[in-house]
């Protein structure tokens, strides 16, 4: 994951042809452009991508669409909250040769709580996604309002 720096090199297709080991990389890439020299170059083995840092869930598709085209899978980076992490798996619902996703669910804190459950949100290492409007979710108001920062007043 990331074994170099982070914008692309010859370095990057040296790695990647010098081992067995897979490369992943670009959790921290903005931008379709930014991942297309990795893509077309084959400088990695799967593209491992954020959908909060590549600009949206629509850039983060592009990505996935140019990656489907020169046979390179996909797997997310998320170290985000919840909500990220339903939009992540709505994204990764529309992507061909998705692999896996990091989650940051179940620490046991507030942020676990921080969406209306209707039922488990993950079963057996799957996601469920819920099949209403949007990224599928409701804000769980008492809790967002219990950490909003000093000031700050419930916008919903």
């Amino acid at each position: 994951e990331d074994p170099l720096s982070v914008d692309y090199s010859e370095s990057w297709l040296r790695l990647v042809n010098s081992t067995r080991v897979p490369i992943l990389m670009g959790e921290n890439l903005d931008r379709r452009e930014r991942f297309r020299d990795f893509i077309v170059n084959q400088a990695c083995d799967i593209i491992q991508l954020d959908v909060r840092n590549t600009g949206g869930l629509l850039e983060s598709k592009k990505i996935a669409d140019l990656a489907h085209t020169f046979n390179m899978p996909m797997t997310a980076h998320n170290t985000g909250s919840l909500i990220c992490v339903m939009a992540t798996a709505q994204w990764a619902a529309s992507v061909r040769d998705f692999i896996a996703a990091e989650s940051v669910l179940g620490k046991g804190d507030w942020m676990d709580n921080i969406v209306v459950r209707e039922g488990p949100l993950y079963k057996d290492g799957y996601y469920t996604l819920p099949d209403k409007p949007g990224l599928g979710i409701e804000l769980n108001r008492e809790v967002v309002e219990a950490h909003l920062a000093p000031g700050e007043k419930w916008w919903g």
